[in-house]
């Protein structure tokens, strides 16, 4: 019934308790340690892409007010970010750089006894039967990050590895094809429009040399 606090008799208990509780943070604090010292450091490499509006890729043209917004708006931001993010670009990627030939894409950390009973489960794949490429997309699909930055049309592709230079490398590569990728699709597009507009060129080459000839023939006929 008496609930006032033995301070002297919560002291010795704790006093009791530091004889076993010292030793076993000890041993976990070198644990930890030890077990750290085994594992890979990873460095992160960044780029950013600013995603902005320029003129439209047909000749004589301009964007109009919704088309800008599509563009820049939350949405359309949104939608290069999940472009950035596409197995086709990671493949060029990969096959650019060669991280196939790269000891931290190979991907057999899943290899055990667990992986082994999961495998035989049917819960998981068995290794031997995933291919190269998707070994490769896996570890590379774990150690990327792409995201916009907050209140901005600012887009950031951010990639870790073992290997500082790796890391730079990678993150500069997304972009670099990225950006290859945009640029061939405008050319295919002012190549269509060029296209489209040749029936009307040719017509005003006719129209032009036509003009010409009735110039000639007034100026000749006027004895001008």
């Amino acid at each position: 019934d008496d609930m006032a606090l033995d301070l002297a008799g919560l002291l010795k208990a704790i006093g009791g308790a530091l004889r076993w509780l010292l030793p076993l943070v000890f041993i976990v604090a070198a644990s930890v340690f030890l077990v750290l010292q085994f594992v890979p450091s990873k460095y992160k490499g960044e780029a950013r892409v600013l995603i902005e509006s320029k003129d439209s890729d047909y000749p004589g043209t301009t964007r109009g007010v919704e088309e800008e917004r599509a563009v820049l708006d939350n949405e359309g931001v949104a939608s290069q970010v999940q472009l950035l993010k596409s197995a086709d670009l990671a493949r060029r990627v990969a096959k650019r750089l060669d991280l196939a030939s790269i000891a931290e894409f190979e991907a057999h950390s899943g290899a055990g006894i667990v992986s082994d009973a999961l495998v035989m489960l049917g819960i998981s794949r068995d290794p031997a039967r995933i291919s190269p490429e998707e070994r490769v997309l896996k570890v590379f699909y774990e150690n990327l990050d792409i995201y916009r930055l907050e209140g901005s049309r600012v887009i950031a592709v951010d990639f870790s590895a073992q290997d500082p230079e790796l890391a730079a490398a990678v993150a500069n590569t997304i972009l670099d094809e990225y950006i290859s990728l945009q640029s061939s699709a405008k050319r295919k597009t002012t190549e269509f429009a060029t296209t489209s507009l040749e029936p009307q060129i040719e017509n005003l080459k006719a129209e032009v040399q036509a003009a010409r000839k009735a110039v000639e023939d007034f100026r000749a006929h006027a004895d001008l």
